[in-house]
């Protein structure tokens, strides 16, 4: 009997230090859980703090538009096609849906302000000396005579920019040195040709339309281009030919002046390229009619978009 007694003892023991272990296990828990939770809580908090400011905080602004001012097929429907709303789209759609559906305006860039500039310089002078102007390119002293030009240029077109006379020196020279054998004669100097075709109207404005001297055909197309030539496409002049075509006269041969670097562009327009333009410029105008997203295109070209700032402040 005795001896059960310690037995009983011994157990009693045993269960009590076993109880005790299980409560400060179970307190520690408890700790943890409550330290693991004050660190949980506040940041918790403090994210739908931030959720609850946001939803408050103004959105960006719209700027004035918030829909179209106009659709595609109105673009070209109730205003115009050209070569230039074409391209505009297949460099950047968002670029085209800024500038003719939204109607945006866009900021001149110093590179196309300097090309605006020589381009009037040019139509100045040759306008002046439209009857005989390869003879007088023959001066030596045409380049400066050229600038003499410069001011009227400067007072009849808007600048943002501050373009030295120095700027321009190399593009002029290049003119002289590419015009002063030609023995054509200026039949037009930045003639603004609109056609049709199919139901839309066509605009261009050529640069220069020439013609063999002692014959009432056969024009010559010529554009100046003062940018980079990797950067011109030979439907550009296509455009203008067919636009051309289509009215009273007949182009026979294309012309780009690259006058930056003094190199020129040589090709004749022939029946089959004519159907072959007037397919791509109706082809062009569905594209862009059937058109669901102007989606934005990134590239170099982004940094001289005229309405880049606005390409993440009006919808899409």
């Amino acid at each position: 009997m005795e001896d059960n007694f310690w037995i009983y003892i011994l157990i009693a023991v045993v269960v009590y230090f076993l109880w005790g272990k299980f409560q400060q296990w179970r307190d520690n828990s408890k700790s943890k859980k409550t330290k693991l939770n004050s660190r949980i809580q506040p940041a918790l908090q403090r994210k739908a703090n931030i959720e609850k400011v946001g939803t408050s905080m103004p959105q960006p602004s719209i700027l004035k538009h918030k829909t179209w001012e106009i659709s595609p097929d109105e673009v070209f429907r109730k205003e115009y096609v050209s070569f230039t709303r074409i391209k505009t789209f297949k460099t950047c759609p968002r670029m085209f849906e800024l500038i003719y559906l939204y109607k945006l305006e866009q900021k001149s860039g110093r590179a196309a302000q300097v090309g605006s500039l020589i381009h009037e310089i040019l139509r100045l002078y040759t306008m002046h000396y439209k009857n005989d102007l390869a003879n007088q390119l023959q001066e030596g002293d045409a380049s400066e005579e050229l600038l003499n030009f410069y001011d009227q240029a400067i007072s009849s077109i808007e600048l943002t920019y501050s373009i030295t006379k120095s700027e321009l020196q190399s593009c002029l020279n290049n003119f002289v040195l590419l015009n002063r054998k030609n023995k054509s004669k200026i039949q037009s100097i930045e003639y603004e040709c609109n056609s049709t075709i199919d139901i839309y109207n066509l605009k261009c404005i050529i640069d220069r339309v020439d013609i063999v001297t002692g014959s009432s055909f056969d024009q010559t197309i010529i554009d100046y281009k003062t940018g980079n030539p990797r950067n011109v496409t030979r439907n550009q002049l296509n455009v203008y030919a067919y636009a051309l075509g289509n009215c009273k006269w007949i182009p026979l041969q294309l012309v780009i002046q690259f006058l930056k670097n003094g190199e020129i562009s040589i090709w004749e327009y022939t029946p089959r390229l004519h159907s072959e333009i007037e397919q791509w410029l109706l082809g062009s105008v569905k594209e862009i009619n059937c058109t669901k997203e102007f989606r934005r295109i990134s590239s170099r070209l982004c940094d001289y978009c005229g309405v880049s700032q606005h390409c993440y402040t009006v919808p899409s």
